[in-house]
């Protein structure tokens, strides 16, 4: 069985490299497939804006024209300005369990890098720090939840034993609401205390909301670990994505004499949902998406900071 590597071009390819994850989790009953027409707009640089200021290759492998592994491997210019790192990523990685695929896939985007003068290269990340990022190595046995990584518990061997380490802990937290009864008290003495005025964000206004959350977004994050701020385009793109899912009533500003100084967005765990539509809209897909949308009972946390000062 010959291991072929090939470069993924046109969008009949590009459906196939979307496709090979079922190869790895098809008797996972805790992956969520992903929603394929989103993810083909997400890889088009047509629509997604990250294109603007990175260049991306996909590659696809096969033995006997089955899939056993895909990759992405990403340039990004921002990262490169803004950090003062020469750095390729790699990303949308998947891969049978097998050393010799995992192996060929990485000295492939390895060499794509180096041949771009890149010094580093790190992952994974689908496509930036401000996309999902990360390789699951605990709290296996679950779902995960929407727009988290999932993966098995062998790629963190597989990448070491391709020579990665490990350069970051990035951690998740739960809180069960029903073991926090006074947590309205304590809220109602949070506002006695606090300056600041938290409000929803406003539909009829919301552009000069976006800018705002995009402001303090870029502030608050700054000095964090692998953070490069996303374009005003990007920000608003990943906006517009999640506008269909968004509680009002989860968006939040705060405010100190008029000026927003925090922002918290949250959206309802969809993989509860998109767990049941198994990656297809139709045609019982959005019959699911009406029917279980309303019985959501938990939600993400996908933003949340303050300004520095």
């Amino acid at each position: 069985m010959a291991l072929r590597l090939r470069r993924v071009e046109g969008r009949g390819e590009l459906r196939r490299f979307l496709r090979m994850p079922w190869e790895v989790y098809r008797d996972d009953p805790c992956w969520v497939p992903p929603l394929m027409w989103e993810r083909l707009r997400f890889l088009s640089p047509r629509h997604n804006p990250f294109f603007e200021h990175a260049e991306v290759a996909l590659w696809l492998a096969e033995e006997d024209g089955r899939p056993v592994g895909r990759i992405a491997a990403v340039l990004d210019r921002h990262w490169i300005e803004y950090r003062g790192e020469a750095m390729g990523g790699f990303g949308m990685f998947e891969s049978v369990a097998r050393r010799e695929v995992a192996r060929a896939l990485l000295e492939r985007v390895a060499e794509w890098c180096a041949a771009r003068g890149m010094r580093v290269l790190r992952g994974p990340f689908n496509l930036s720090t401000n996309h999902e990022c990360g390789l699951l190595v605990e709290g296996f046995g679950m779902p995960p939840k929407f727009m988290m990584p999932y993966n098995p518990p062998y790629y963190a061997e597989l990448l070491e034993s391709c020579g990665f380490r490990k350069a970051k802990d990035l951690l998740a937290w739960r809180l069960d609401m029903s073991s926090t009864p006074d947590l309205e008290a304590r809220l109602e003495r949070l506002r006695g205390r606090l300056r600041a005025r938290v409000r929803r964000m406003d539909p009829r206004r919301l552009d000069r909301d976006l800018e705002a959350a995009w402001e303090v977004y870029r502030d608050a994050w700054c000095e964090n670990w692998g953070f490069v701020p996303p374009t005003e385009r990007e920000f608003r793109y990943l906006a517009e994505r999640l506008r269909r899912v968004v509680d009002p009533a989860l968006a939040l500003i705060a405010e100190v004499d008029g000026r927003p100084v925090g922002v918290c967005l949250s959206v309802p765990d969809l993989n509860e949902v998109l767990l049941r539509m198994r990656g297809r809209l139709l045609p019982w897909g959005f019959l699911h998406l009406l029917r279980w949308r309303r019985r959501v009972r938990s939600f993400r946390g996908l933003l949340l900071g303050v300004r520095r000062e």
